[in-house]
């Protein structure tokens, strides 16, 4: 493994076609870590906020990825990892009108380059999902009132 970067809070390497990122994290964690090779792993729920904040913040096509393939593998909506997010931040970073946007926003995605290929048939099934979930989110928002 390659060390590319590091910080007093950040170190990033990779091996191969894989990167790799380590943070000290100051946020309060929804679940217990595990530990794999001596290395503390935050739970599938606490990535998938981490993957909702990092649409919010950059857009990137492979965070759109990343969090579609964890709401398909856990069967989870988009409602339930933003309940997760509001839980876990507990409204110190959460903008959620932005984050909402930021879920069907997708021309940073398109434009800006990633090491690793997204095929299109599968990028076009990740931002039916953005869409389609979003629409849902906003739709009971609104019953709501």
């Amino acid at each position: 493994m390659a060390l590319l970067w590091r910080s007093i809070w950040i170190t990033e390497g990779g091996s191969l076609d894989t990167e790799i990122s380590l943070f000290h994290y100051g946020y309060t964690l929804l679940e217990p870590t595990s530990v794999f090779n001596s290395l503390q792993i935050a739970s599938i729920s606490d990535l998938a906020c981490m993957k909702l904040e990092a649409i919010g913040s950059r857009g990137l096509k492979r965070d759109f990825f990343d969090l579609y393939t964890i709401c398909q593998l856990e069967n989870w909506s988009l409602r339930k990892v933003l309940d997760f997010t509001i839980q876990k931040y507990q409204r110190q970073t959460t903008d959620v009108p932005h984050l909402l946007k930021s879920l069907v926003y997708f021309d940073d995605a398109e434009t800006r380059p990633e090491r690793a290929k997204i095929v299109d048939s599968v990028w076009e099934d990740v931002k039916k999902f953005f869409i389609t979930e979003t629409n849902l989110i906003l739709s009971g928002l609104i019953q709501r009132r």
